[in-house]
């Protein structure tokens, strides 16, 4: 079975209504935080310790890792961006103007593949090393999305990956996986199951999600509350250590 990994990296479109970003922003303001140096920093740094190793380390080798980041992406980053890849032939970068750009190659990278999944990651997530083998265990099964509940929640202070607690989050983001299917093209994650056959596999840490002042998603941060409660209590501890 063959695994598209498909990561957004910092896409420029105003128009599209899933991020913080674009709330009450106007365009050029939108655009400055995006592409601010410290949020584009922090993400690159999340990007080459957590997400890069945790697809490139991965034990089933049979996948294609399509990474779309925008056209107005500041020459250095997209430098960067190449540097990291450049030398591993399963990693495609592909600029796109918007979000329609980037459904439509997609959908075009895709329209001769038959057995095979999409597998959604962010771009400061990271994914358990045998995270694609075990999806193998469903390749005779199509239009299904897989959800994987059981994650950890880490974070990243002056360099430092922290791990902080355990996640069990049906339909969450991080890992989704449609079947023969585009699992951008499926609607709110959180709503997959409103419309698809959703099978919860128990795979345990099956994904590693970031959370940060920079992190995209519009969430309900009330779900995490205990989780940022931890990270906050972690942060005061490091603080009183560190002025000893």
């Amino acid at each position: 079975m063959k695994h598209y990994i498909i990561t957004r990296f910092s896409i420029l479109d105003y128009n599209y209504g899933g991020y913080k970003l674009t709330r009450n922003n106007s365009f050029e303001k939108y655009k400055d935080e995006l592409f601010d140096t410290k949020r584009l920093d922090f993400k690159f740094y999340a990007f080459e310790k957590v997400t890069y190793k945790s697809v490139t380390n991965q034990s089933y080798k049979n996948y294609i890792w399509l990474i779309y980041t925008s056209t107005y992406l500041p020459e250095n980053y997209k430098k960067r961006l190449e540097r990291i890849v450049r030398n591993n032939n399963k990693i495609k970068i592909i600029y796109v103007k918007d979000f329609k750009e980037f459904n439509n190659s997609v959908n075009y990278k895709l329209s001769n593949e038959k057995n095979y999944s999409t597998v959604r990651l962010d771009d400061d997530d990271g994914i358990h090393k045998d995270f694609l083998l075990n999806l193998n265990k469903y390749e005779n099964k199509k239009n299904v999305i897989i959800s994987y509940p059981k994650g950890v929640l880490f974070t990243i202070i002056r360099g430092k990956i922290i791990n902080l607690v355990p996640v069990n989050n049906p339909n969450n983001a991080q890992g989704l996986t449609a079947l023969g299917m585009n699992i951008y093209l499926c609607g709110d994650h959180s709503k997959v199951s409103e419309k698809y056959n959703v099978i919860y596999d128990d795979l345990d840490k099956a994904y590693y999600i970031c959370k940060s002042k920079y992190s995209d998603s519009k969430m309900l941060y009330f779900r995490y509350l205990k989780y940022i409660l931890c990270l906050l209590i972690l942060i005061i501890i490091h603080y009183i250590n560190k002025k000893r």
